[in-house]
């Protein structure tokens, strides 16, 4: 489900990302911004080096992981993936095409876009949360991150998805290692369950800094 918040955010950093297409969870957002005027951003002064780590997740930046290699199907593949984490709560999936949009400066402007919309998000999950803008939670060292779209039939309790994309995996200096799986309700056996995606077990989202 695409969020207004999300939208706003996209449509506000889409000068910064002119030369570059966005694919998967952005790709009908990207679509929408090209149709539309573009906004110009003020200048953007943030101290991000005071920002402290919540749970050890840095904040301050970014973490990017870019897997190259063989499909199922032995077909060149690749995919890239930015995980930016907003507070102790929200995180923000991007899935794009080229590095082209991970420039510091773009980023900062996008981070800084984001973080001023958690009172707006939090206020009104059910409408924001989606498969791009989810939440996490840390116990010592292990993470577990989920995006789910609370309009879906199976996520009445908001606070108990049972369709989801998960991220989970542990903290380590400077990265987060991570499998990938998606929970679906399988119509064959009439029941959920999780399918994992193996090209993407132990992926390695190294941090970033802005």
């Amino acid at each position: 489900m695409i969020t207004g918040i999300v939208i706003i955010v996209l449509i506000v950093i889409g000068k910064f990302i002119y030369d570059s297409y966005l694919t998967n969870n952005t790709e009908k957002r990207w679509e929408e911004h090209k149709n539309m005027n573009s906004i110009n951003v003020p200048e953007t002064k943030i101290t991000y080096n005071d920002i402290k780590p919540f749970n050890n997740v840095r904040i301050d930046g970014y973490y990017v992981h870019n897997y190259k290699g063989l499909d199922i199907y032995n077909n060149s593949f690749e995919i890239i993936q930015l995980l930016l984490f907003l507070d102790d709560k929200y995180v923000c999936l991007i899935e794009p095409e080229s590095y082209l949009v991970t420039t510091d400066e773009r980023m900062k402007v996008f981070m800084s876009k984001l973080k001023e919309s958690i009172k707006i998000i939090k206020s009104d999950e059910y409408n924001h949360l989606d498969d791009s803008l989810g939440t996490y939670q840390v116990d010592n060292n292990k993470i577990e991150i989920k995006f789910f779209n609370p309009k879906d039939e199976n996520n009445s309790d908001i606070n108990n998805p049972k369709v989801y994309k998960k991220l989970y995996g542990s903290i380590q200096k400077d990265k987060l290692v991570l499998n990938q799986l998606d929970r679906i309700y399988d119509y064959s056996i009439g029941n959920f369950r999780e399918a994992e995606i193996e090209l993407l077990k132990g992926s390695k989202f190294i941090y970033s800094s802005l």
